[in-house]
């Protein structure tokens, strides 16, 4: 999907890698770091080493997949004794991560490492979907982008926090995702480190003129015209899923939200490995294939050919505290 630049503006990046930061963007070269949290992917890969055996991140996310976060978490109904119509609080709704372990004489007793590292994912993406919708609410902006290698695969995470910020805002903020999350910060310092302090004003968003039209060609009807919409079609690559229905999981800290349906309003994308190298080598050969009169440019080394062409405009597609790094 692509967005205009005149509805575009201004925006959040929630880049969550080790940490999170909330940046808000008010135009090209226009940003400001304004939030941040120090509970991010980090926090939820040490705590599976500690909690579970798993031996790797995917495999946390794995297990993740399976596992049934209300044998770990306590609802409304383990208080209550079902739903609190008074604050229109569901039986399901969560009411506190990890709170069910309170209760238990043995608390590690019949958990599976499956349950354990659902639990954990829920938490600390509920955290995050929170400082980025209040965040949102603080500085007026109604799209949020959340990036990050955190989101890598994980589609558990990108459900929960596209239904988290539909449900809070009731619609009116929209949750957004891109098709190479992990590689946003990566890109990022490729380009600043080849184009220089100079980045922003190369690579500003240019409004590009509607293509003309041109006359359809003759229909080639011979065998001839079959080889060549063969050998011009693109190979398949899976395309944007909708989000599937939801799992019966709250969404907050104190139990503010229920689930109903497959809320939200991301676009999913899963993707190959093959696919992971793709944006960045798309982009090297874009700078470095069409020639250009700049000197000032570094020279690029693209397929065994040097260029340093500029001149392509690129489209650029709450806890709260400071110390929440980057990540790639």
């Amino acid at each position: 999907e692509r967005l205009e630049s005149s509805s575009l503006f201004p925006y959040l990046v929630v880049n969550i890698g080790s940490g999170v930061s909330v940046l808000r963007v008010d135009g090209p070269g226009r940003y400001e770091r304004v939030s941040g949290s120090s509970l991010g992917g980090g926090t939820y890969w040490g705590l599976c080493r500690l909690l579970t055996r798993c031996r790797t991140y995917q495999e946390a996310l794995d297990l993740a997949e399976v596992g049934d976060s209300t044998m770990v978490d306590m609802l409304v109904a383990d208080i209550y004794g079902g739903g609190y119509g008074r604050l229109n609080l569901s039986a399901d709704t969560l009411a506190s991560s990890f709170g069910k372990l309170v209760m238990k004489e043995s608390p590690r007793e019949g958990l599976r490492d499956e349950d354990l590292a659902r639990a954990l994912l829920m938490m600390i993406t509920n955290n995050i979907g929170q400082i980025a919708y209040m965040n949102a609410m603080l500085h007026g902006t109604n799209k949020i982008f959340f990036v990050g290698n955190f989101l890598r695969h994980n589609d558990i995470s990108c459900k929960r926090l596209a239904y988290a910020i539909d449900f809070w805002s009731k619609g009116r903020l929209e949750a957004l995702f891109l098709r190479h999350e992990g590689y946003f910060g990566a890109l990022g310092a490729f380009l600043i480190s080849s184009l220089g302090e100079s980045c922003d004003e190369r690579l500003a968003w240019k409004a590009q003129p509607p293509p003309a039209e041109e006359p359809e060609a003759p229909a080639v009807p011979s065998w001839r015209g079959a080889i060549n919409r063969h050998s011009l079609r693109r190979p398949h690559s899976a395309g944007p899923r909708s989000p599937a229905t939801l799992p019966r999981e709250g969404v907050g800290d104190g139990g503010e939200a229920e689930e109903h349906g497959a809320g939200g309003k991301a676009q999913l994308r899963s993707m190959s490995s093959a696919d992971m190298n793709r944006p960045l080598l798309r982009l090297m050969r874009r700078l470095g294939s069409r020639a250009s009169d700049d000197s000032s440019l570094p020279s690029l080394q693209v397929d065994g050919a040097a260029s340093t062409d500029t001149r392509r405009a690129l489209t650029p597609q709450p806890g709260m505290t400071a110390t929440g790094g980057m990540g790639a």
